[in-house]
């Protein structure tokens, strides 16, 4: 009897022996086998390499592409029309009166400024088919911005109406500095009427 128990008992512990074998066998071929799927998935998708040099190229060629100049960012923009005066209501009233000019507001833009000092800014910076220049401002007189102007625009290229309320003494110096034409303020009947006609003139809007 204590025989056979011993016996079994071999047999079982060979048993045991057999299968724990073989699954170390099987677990080490899955091992084996998940390895090449592994370095699979660490390699690096030649699809993002790729974008990555294109987003490159791309930032590198904006930094090589040069900026739009004065006169191609100028001529982008609608034609404009510039009022120069120190005086907020004026510079509101009159920008209110030229583009109720019809046809006016859909091919120009006009464009205010507080004295001579802006206006010479903003004539280099952008094409303008007008001027509107007062005569009496703080940082710089209407005649002698008119002359700064002529000094690069001449009549043909960009006319300058002078609107002041100083008659006389501003239309001398006006003319002496280079305007084409001059209205006296305050801008109501005749005079009005008569800046309507001469802008609609100028800018063809006849």
């Amino acid at each position: 009897m204590l025989q056979k128990f011993w016996y079994y008992a071999l047999l079982a512990f060979l048993f045991c022996g057999t299968m724990a074998h073989s699954m170390m066998q099987e677990e080490d071929k899955e091992d084996v086998s998940r390895q090449p799927t592994e370095k699979k998935r660490k390699r690096k998708d030649p699809s993002l390499d790729k974008e990555k040099s294109v987003s490159i190229s791309d930032r590198v060629k904006e930094k090589k592409e040069s900026p739009l100049s004065k006169e191609e960012a100028s001529m982008r923009l609608k034609p404009a029309i510039l009022i120069v005066d120190d005086n907020e209501l004026c510079r509101i009233l009159l920008q209110r009166l030229l583009e109720e000019i019809p046809g006016l507001k859909d091919r120009y833009d006009v464009i205010t400024a507080n004295d001579g000092d802006e206006a010479l800014l903003a004539i280099n910076n952008r094409q303008f088919s007008l001027v509107c220049m007062d005569y009496r401002m703080q940082r710089m007189m209407g005649d002698e911005a008119t002359e700064k102007i002529r000094t690069e625009h001449s009549k043909e290229v960009l006319p300058i109406f002078a609107i002041s309320s100083d008659e006389e003494f501003a239309r001398k110096k006006f003319f002496k500095a280079g305007i084409d034409r001059f209205f006296e303020k305050p801008l109501i009947g005749d005079i009005k009427r008569d800046l309507i006609k001469a802008v609609r003139e100028t800018l063809l809007l006849v």
